[in-house]
């Protein structure tokens, strides 16, 4: 049985025959890079989820220490220290409760925008979970950090929204950094709300007016 057609010359059958078998592996190609492009496309889209706040768009908490623990190994190869900020808030369970939770959606992704468009470049803003937010400020000390807080405590009010903020500065030990930003936040928040507080410090706002009056 002939392999080619008759009317093929030698040299034309076996070009025809090169072109016919190269079909099926072009074929296996381009199945092939299909795949890897929708795996490559599913891998990417859950690292993205895996890190990214899926309303705010911002970096989650994952992503946020992870981001902290590179900052940490910088300043252990002498590096300035760098600050984290905690950002609460104040009486978002109401925002909720009375304008409903569309309204509340809206609010949180209104802050996000304001914290990232106000912030230093180098900076990196988060969503810890919840109403609250978190900044990672490298190369920032305590009072430094304080003040850029107290810009944004100011800023907020803005929107519609009041918020605590607790500061705290690295010396070393990330879970210690954690527990001394939440305990300012803390102090803030027992402190009658919409105020910076910086680890070890005072208060860094007067009291509101309604507690003037």
């Amino acid at each position: 049985m002939a392999l080619f057609p008759l009317w093929l010359g030698r040299g034309e059958g076996v070009i025809y025959g090169h072109f016919a078998l190269s079909q099926p592996v072009l074929l296996a190609l381009a199945l092939l890079l299909a795949r890897f492009r929708e795996l490559y496309g599913q891998a990417r889209f859950w690292k993205e989820q895996a890190l990214t706040d899926p309303l705010t768009g911002l970096p989650n908490r994952r992503a946020l220490e992870m981001a902290l623990e590179r900052e940490a190994a910088r300043v252990a190869r002498g590096e300035e220290p760098f600050s984290l900020v905690l950002l609460d808030l104040d009486d978002f369970k109401r925002v909720n409760d009375e304008k409903g939770h569309p309204e509340g959606d809206r609010l949180l992704k209104e802050v996000g925008r304001y914290l990232v468009g106000h912030v230093r470049k180098g900076d990196l803003v988060g969503r810890w979970g919840g109403e609250e937010f978190a900044l990672l400020l490298p190369k920032t000390h305590g009072e430094q950090a304080a003040r850029l807080a107290e810009r944004l405590r100011e800023g907020l009010k803005g929107l519609g929204v009041t918020a605590s903020l607790g500061v705290a500065t690295y010396g070393g030990d990330l879970a210690d950094l954690y527990r001394r930003a939440d305990q300012a936040l803390y102090r803030a928040k027992e402190g009658g709300k919409d105020r910076v507080v910086k680890e070890g410090g005072k208060d860094r706002m007067v009291r509101s007016t309604a507690e003037l009056g």
